[in-house]
């Protein structure tokens, strides 16, 4: 959590920051996945996690074969 001061030199280190919520491509990862930052002005709060694993989903209904489920908010 970072408490009321945020002009340390680590949180007002303007730096690059991996963009979430975009679809990653590999081809672009210099250019396009990449926003600039300031950490004390963007969050709140950083964790840092050295070694994660791919999600899986819990439950819910099965895809048909042959078929896809649809996805909302955006599924027609």
């Amino acid at each position: 959590m970072f408490g009321e001061d945020r002009v340390t030199p680590w949180l007002a280190h303007r730096r690059g920051h991996r963009a979430i919520g975009v679809v990653y491509q590999p081809e672009r990862d210099p250019w396009g996945n990449w926003v600039p930052t300031t950490m004390g002005r963007r969050y709140d709060a950083f964790v840092f996690l050295e070694e994660t694993t791919a999600l899986h989903p819990i439950g819910g209904p099965t895809v048909s074969v042959g078929g896809e489920r649809d996805t909302e908010p955006w599924a027609s």
